[in-house]
């Protein structure tokens, strides 16, 4: 046995094990993580528009997205998903209902 594949399996080993650090560290912040990456992905567009209006000066552009334009749009959402909540619940609720008088 070649002693370097040995050397090999440490290096794959500790990597793995820095991996899942990482993702235990992580994993209570997966769920902001996930909502700022679809902030970003929907608001790019709005940004390069924004950017071209504004002489290629990306501060001025980003300062505009994150003050005027964000916290409408993510209010929008937030009244959406909170809609949506309600609608699931009130399923939940006459289900459960349902369900008890059967």
């Amino acid at each position: 046995m070649d002693p370097s594949s040995g050397k090999n399996y440490a290096y794959l080993g500790a990597i793995a094990f820095l991996i899942i650090g990482c993702l235990v560290v992580l994993r209570p912040f997966l769920a902001a993580i996930l909502f700022a990456a679809a902030v970003v992905i929907s608001s790019w567009p709005m940004f390069v528009f924004l950017l071209g209006r504004m002489n290629g000066r990306r501060t001025l552009a980003a300062l505009t997205l994150r003050d005027e334009v964000l916290p409408e749009r993510i209010t929008a959402f937030a009244q959406r998903a909170g809609v949506a909540l309600l609608f699931m619940l009130m399923a939940l609720a006459i289900f459960n209902d349902l369900s008890q008088r059967l």
